[in-house]
């Protein structure tokens, strides 16, 4: 389970960073050993034991450390292998919630105001909105969305095989699709995890196929072939 993702100026930055705020996150740390470290470059990953003043085991954590999109920051994500979240850094405020799953401004609490969290998961605190950890969960989709890739990749390899046997254009329902892989993995997933599964399928075929290639966000397209436009009903459409 990914713990948080934030951004630093270094590496060194990031780590101790990470380690500070494991340190309030799990009940009972109190010490830290490097059990292992890989370097597969740019991700530098670290796992880390955690014991108690009493030298006793109480969680494990992976560290994983890479380069920013914004020159000169680093990105460190940490997800929980074994041990107990405190409590009260399982809440948010909103804003904080907001960072972690990466959400606009103020979507929490148009979220909140709409009644999507239930009573016991969001809370008002001196002006402040207070949202937990499962709540999150529930109402904006698991943070580790490791789960993800093997449906993305399996439904773009199959579309790869397809329009490779087209001849000018391959078009498909994949909103409808991706709904009926999940609904038959048994897998309960939010709007925005569908969302994203939708953005991840369109981002690697737009690397593969070109931008201007790649059509979706609409049931009807018109598309120029052979400098004719022709019109094409279907959710998804890569022209060859």
């Amino acid at each position: 389970m990914l713990m948080f993702k934030e951004e630093y100026g270094s590496r060194d930055d990031a780590f101790n960073g990470a380690i500070e705020k494991v340190f309030e996150m799990i009940e009972g740390a109190y010490e830290w050993d490097l059990d292992a470290a890989d370097n597969i470059y740019p991700l530098e990953r670290r796992k880390i034991s955690l014991t108690n003043e009493k030298g006793e085991n109480v969680g494990r954590v992976t560290i994983d450390i890479y380069p920013s999109e914004e020159d000169g920051y680093y990105i460190v994500e940490v997800y929980l292998i074994s041990g107990n979240i405190s409590p009260i850094t399982a809440v948010y405020t909103a804003r904080e919630a907001e960072k972690i799953w990466e959400l606009g401004q103020n979507t929490v609490v148009k979220w909140i105001e709409r009644g999507k969290f239930k009573v016991s998961e969001a809370r008002k605190s001196g002006g402040t909105w207070l949202v937990t950890h499962k709540g999150m969960e529930r109402v904006a989709g698991r943070l580790d969305d490791s789960w993800m890739k093997e449906i993305v990749e399996n439904y773009v390899n199959g579309l790869k095989a397809s329009v490779d046997e087209a001849e000018l254009f391959y078009a498909r329902d994949y909103i409808d699709e991706i709904e009926d892989i999940l609904d038959e993995k048994e897998i309960k997933y939010t709007d925005i995890e569908k969302e994203k599964i939708k953005r991840l399928i369109i981002r690697e075929l737009v690397e593969e196929y070109g931008e201007d290639n790649v059509f979706y966000g609409s049931y009807e397209h018109k598309i120029v072939f052979n400098d004719k436009v022709e019109t094409i009903y279907a959710q998804l459409v890569i022209r060859k």
